[in-house]
């Protein structure tokens, strides 16, 4: 933080601030001076309307740094919601099927900014699930139609995975020990959940199911050697639609855990930021809380 905090911020490109921005809120690097002089420039120059010349990645990483920095000015998201939006809805005809996941990620990631920093308009909620509708309707058809199912597993299938609901292009399956929530490609321990799902008759035209760039439909995951109840889409307009309620909140999850030590009754909240690894040898390793990590509140 000292050798950057010696760079002359005026001279620097709005694209290098947006990277510099994240690098700092990715490393919580809460140095107070710095990160109230790069929230200046930042701020300064979105106001300048200088956020009409960055990709759609470098405006969800202004929002997200901001955001998590503590840095941002109402009038930034707002310029930065009506931007990447705007852009969304007018370059949606031209946009290259291969470039879809990434118009959508950086409108949840603009989405997730403000909500997080308490600047989240509901009519920018209702234009972000319109513009993220669209893109999900642009991979192609839904999911298989809505059924209710609560089904019971017989003598000897108490380990297969059920499927507990589907309808409108999501469904609920019990995923019991010893499968895994292969969203991000090999399976490196325990059984392929997403292979099973395919095996069935009735989801294996789920195009979803193959597309690791949306995880599958897997909205979450589930360690291993734990069981309980997982959220997919089958379609990716579901996938999308679920993904928005993630980002402002709207949906709810219950665990039951066990806790080693002892954990005071009154406690009911835990704050901490939660870190892990997408790839690289500890790609598979359990989570940590760590200062660099994202925040999380159970």
């Amino acid at each position: 933080c000292v050798a950057v905090s010696a760079v002359p911020l005026a001279s620097c490109k709005l694209r290098h601030l947006a990277t510099l921005l994240w690098s700092l809120a990715a490393l919580a690097a809460m140095n107070s001076e710095l990160v109230h002089a790069l929230g200046d420039a930042v701020n300064a120059r979105v106001s300048a309307g200088e956020e009409r010349l960055l990709q759609p990645r470098s405006l969800g990483n202004i929002a997200w740094g901001l955001a998590i920095l503590g840095a941002g000015r109402p009038q930034t998201y707002q310029a930065l919601q009506s931007e990447i939006l705007q852009r969304t809805f007018e370059r949606l005809p031209s946009i290259a099927r291969s470039s879809l996941h990434g118009s959508a990620f950086a409108v949840l990631e603009v989405v997730w900014a403000s909500h997080f920093a308490e600047q989240l308009p509901g009519k920018t909620v209702a234009v972000a699930r319109r513009a993220l509708d669209q893109i999900g309707r642009a991979f192609g058809a839904a999911g298989p139609a809505s059924r209710m199912m609560q089904t019971q597993p017989s003598n000897g299938e108490a380990l297969i995975p059920r499927i507990l609901m589907r309808s409108h292009g999501r469904m609920v399956v019990h995923k019991p020990p010893g499968w895994q929530v292969d969203d991000r490609g090999k399976v490196s321990q325990g059984k392929s959940l997403s292979s099973y799902l395919q095996s069935l008759p009735w989801l294996s035209q789920c195009s979803i199911f193959k597309d690791l760039q949306h995880h599958r439909g897997f909205l979450h995951r589930l360690d291993v050697p734990s069981s309980g109840l997982l959220l997919l889409a089958t379609s990716h307009q579901a996938y999308y639609s679920l993904q928005l309620q993630l980002a402002i909140g709207l949906l709810v999850r219950d665990y039951a855990i066990l806790c080693h030590g002892v954990l005071s009754p009154g406690r009911d909240t835990i704050a901490a930021p939660v870190h892990w690894c997408d790839n690289g040898p500890a790609a598979h390793a359990p989570s940590a809380v760590l200062p660099a990590g994202r925040p999380a509140i159970t």
